[in-house]
C-alpha cells in the first residue's frame, strides 16, 4: 500500500490567513524547515523548505515554499542525485552565526 500524501499547514495567530500546501499523492513530506530572508520584517518573511519523499518515482525532492502564500507554486523544487531516507533532520544556520 502506498503512503499517504502529507501538506504543510500555517495558521496565523489573530489573523486567520491560514494556508495549506499538499505536495500531491504518494508524496510525503518529512521535517520542514523555516529559513527566514535576510532582514525579514514579519515573523513569516521567509521560505519553507520540506524534503518530500515521492513513492511515485522512488526518489526525494526538496521543496521550496514562500513561507507567507502556501498555496502558491514552489518557489523551487530540487532533486538530489540519491533518495534521502525517512527520518533525516537538517538545519539551516546563516554563515554570520557560524564561529570558527
Amino acid at each position: 500500500m502506498p503512503p499517504a500524501s502529507s501538506s504543510s499547514a500555517r495558521f496565523p495567530v489573530g489573523t486567520g490567513n491560514t494556508g495549506l500546501h499538499d505536495y500531491g499523492p504518494c508524496r510525503v513530506t518529512m521535517e520542514p524547515a523555516f529559513v527566514p530572508r535576510p532582514d525579514a520584517v514579519c515573523e513569516d518573511d521567509g521560505w519553507i523548505l520540506s524534503v518530500v519523499h515521492d513513492a511515485n518515482a522512488d526518489r526525494a525532492e526538496l521543496v521550496v515554499l514562500e513561507a507567507a502564500d502556501l498555496d502558491a507554486a514552489p518557489v523551487a523544487r530540487v532533486h538530489p542525485p540519491g533518495r534521502v531516507p525517512f527520518g533525516f533532520h537538517g538545519n539551516w544556520i546563516n554563515d554570520n552565526d557560524l564561529t570558527s
